[in-house]
């Protein structure tokens, strides 16, 4: 294990092992990924475009692969109704891109964060793992946003059954402190040379303190557990209004993280930034605060506290609903859009 003080930080120690363990450089990551802001981990991180990153000259040795989006993808075919084609067609694409950059990683989010709550079909990471050991590249998963039960399992990867090589956790892991780890085997960990896994806090006493804290807090009230009993319950109110109102055209994710997808027309599922964002507006002036985000910023993500009492999450559903109807019926005016940037 690898302690450090952020997500980011714990990216660049994974490409470190994995680059140290392989002797080869080469990183495959996934469009409209997220993984941080350090060089290595914004090297790796999709959501960024080229023309933003190019300022500090990234990594030249990171390639991208299109990740398995069911609801809206490049190769047009519907994930949900053919799971198994779309995860042959993206890892046809990925076994390419470990091939062109003589990979040392491959880097992913069992589920993918700020892409919106993208939730790929299990076969597609089943097929990394399978990729991974043909060509001898280090499997890293993500799951700075998706670990610590949020997804209603302690791992998000446990939800498709595949074990990684390196985990990388960090965000929730301190409970609000910031530490952040790295999880694997012992032989990719100890291939780095000392001392370049080494920072001056590494392993803070009192942050190491809150991490142990936050570990057992989730145990001791059962947050995992309740993640996915609350993640059930707000995916069926979300469902239902979806069956409502047209602006919703999809509703996804596991646990409690979820996306709401807004578009303009459910049959051509044309992303609605505009709507969506309105709808965030009118929610913080009911007093409910809303993001939207996702590769074209119109997903609303519904991520609360894993102890939100059922009545609070009640109440944010509620209040999602009045701020649809009052968008649909003209009460929010497109003025308020200058005062409002998605992530």
């Amino acid at each position: 294990m690898v302690f450090g003080f952020s997500g980011s930080d714990a990216v660049d120690s994974s490409i470190k092992a994995a680059r140290a363990y392989t002797g080869r450089k080469g990183v495959v990551s996934f469009l409209y990924s997220y993984h941080g802001m350090t060089y290595g981990a914004l090297s790796a991180t999709g959501i960024v475009g080229p023309s933003v990153k190019e300022a500090v000259h990234p990594m030249s040795e990171v390639v991208f692969a299109e990740y398995p989006d069911p609801y809206r993808n490049k190769w047009g075919v519907d994930g949900y109704e053919r799971p198994v084609e779309l995860a042959n067609l993206a890892l046809e694409e990925v076994e390419e891109r470990v091939k062109e950059a003589g990979a040392a990683a491959i880097i992913f989010e069992p589920i993918q964060g700020d892409a919106g709550v993208v939730v790929p079909p299990a076969e597609f990471i089943k097929g990394l793992r399978e990729i991974a050991d043909k060509h001898g590249a280090v499997l890293v998963d993500e799951e700075v946003q998706a670990g610590m039960g949020r997804t209603g399992k302690w791992w998000a990867v446990e939800h498709f059954g595949v074990v990684p090589d390196l985990l990388v956790s960090a965000k929730a892991l301190g409970g609000g402190m910031p530490i952040s780890a790295v999880v694997g085997r012992a032989e990719i960990l100890d291939s780095v040379p000392p001392p370049l896994f080494a920072f001056t806090h590494t392993g803070h006493s009192v942050c190491a303190a809150a991490a142990i804290a936050t570990i057992n807090a989730i145990k001791r009230e059962g947050l995992v557990e309740r993640a996915a009993i609350l993640g059930d319950y707000a995916l069926k109110r979300l469902t239902e209004l979806k069956e409502k109102y047209h602006v919703i055209g999809d509703v996804r994710g596991r646990g409690l993280m979820i996306g709401v997808d807004i578009v303009k027309n459910p049959g051509t599922r044309e992303p609605d930034k505009k709507t969506a964002l309105k709808i965030c507006w009118r929610a913080w002036e009911k007093g409910l605060i809303l993001i939207t985000f996702g590769k074209h910023s119109n997903v609303l993500r519904i991520a609360p506290p894993l102890n939100i009492p059922r009545e609070d999450l009640d109440r944010g559903i509620d209040i999602i609903e009045e701020s649809i109807k009052d968008v649909l019926e003209g009460r929010v005016p497109d003025e308020v859009l200058e005062f409002l940037r998605p992530w």
